[in-house]
């Protein structure tokens, strides 16, 4: 278990905010000044220890890197410290949109038609943007959102949609014991059938 708070590179983790298949989440800050909250997510051990999955790990961060968009969380940096590794990403303050359909539910009270119509246009928006670029590092020929679900979708309190959660590979249920968190009902409810399998080609359709 990593003690908090520490110092990787020029930031400082200060909390742990969740673990996935492929990486554990951490909120930071720059390690000098007062800069603005990052996201930092350490690279679990087991993809460290495997040189293939670790390159295609590293060339997926590296096509998210160049990415910048209103409506998309930008990947700022891919940190090697001794053997461990860290993707970095700006810390966007907001509501995922699992969290509010989910008080909706709770209230008995839908989004109205308009509001709903509103995020929708701003989620299309955002996955044109980052589908509609080619992969440099990795060689696709589109930057897929492998991940989107409610939970990949944060909305500010200006009412503001930015996807995250891009996904590091193609599927959860393709990881070795499904890595070290099993995928959720949550997330496998929203992956496209060919995702779950190694050699489907896979599109904006997805």
């Amino acid at each position: 278990m990593m003690t908090l708070p520490r110092t990787v590179g020029p930031y400082t983790l200060l909390e742990k905010l969740g673990t996935g298949g492929v990486a554990e989440a951490f909120l930071g800050r720059p390690a000098e000044g007062d800069g603005p909250k990052v996201v930092v997510r350490r690279v679990l051990p087991f993809v460290c220890a495997d040189p293939e999955r670790l390159e295609a790990t590293k060339a997926r961060v590296r096509d998210l890197i160049n990415l910048r968009h209103p409506f998309l969380v930008p990947v700022i940096d891919w940190l090697a410290v001794g053997r461990e590794r860290f993707i970095v990403e700006e810390h966007v303050e907001g509501e995922s949109l699992a969290t509010i359909l989910e008080a909706r539910r709770r209230s008995g009270t839908p989004l109205p038609p308009n509001v709903f119509l509103n995020l929708a246009t701003q989620i299309c928006n955002g996955l044109e943007a980052l589908h509609g670029r080619p992969g440099a590092a990795s060689g696709v020929t589109q930057v897929l959102h492998l991940g989107l679900r409610p939970g990949a979708v944060l909305v500010t309190s200006e009412g503001k949609v930015v996807l995250g959660s891009y996904g590091l590979v193609r599927s959860p249920t393709l990881l070795p014991h499904g890595g070290v968190t099993a995928p959720s009902p949550g997330q496998l409810r929203y992956l496209a059938p060919e995702q779950t399998l190694s050699e489907a080609e896979l599109s904006p359709a997805s």
